[in-house]
């Protein structure tokens, strides 16, 4: 559990300080397109953080918790985390609130619940 907590906590920090770096200290290189780049961060920036999560909640708890209840409280706590990454950009220069942002965090969430539970299957033998 102190492991995942860890983890965790520095997973927080860093996606902090990327998702709430001001818009004019991003590299934006020319020959990609910055959409798909930005879409892909938001995606594996939540599917880690949501696997951690889950690693987390589920450790965290020795009576052993439900995956029902591993689902909702990962999914609730990374919405609540996603409307404070976006949320928090409305007062950064060069950054915005995005919708679409919030769908590539919870499609992100989605997946790495689903690796966990995967992980779980797999190695807990």
């Amino acid at each position: 559990m102190k492991l995942y907590l860890k983890l965790l906590l520095g997973w927080i920090i860093a996606m902090l300080i990327l998702t709430w770096t001001p818009g004019e200290a991003l590299p934006k290189p020319e020959f990609l397109d910055i959409n798909i780049i930005e879409f892909s961060a938001h995606f594996g920036m939540f599917l880690v953080f949501s696997f951690l999560l889950a690693g987390y909640v589920h450790y965290k708890d020795e009576s052993g918790i439900s995956k029902g209840k591993i689902f909702i409280t990962v999914i609730i706590i990374s919405l609540i985390f996603s409307l404070v990454t976006e949320g928090g950009q409305l007062i950064i220069p060069g950054r915005y609130f995005d919708v679409l942002d919030m769908v590539m965090n919870l499609m992100g969430t989605l997946i790495g619940i689903w690796l966990f539970f995967q992980k779980i299957k797999y190695f807990s033998n």
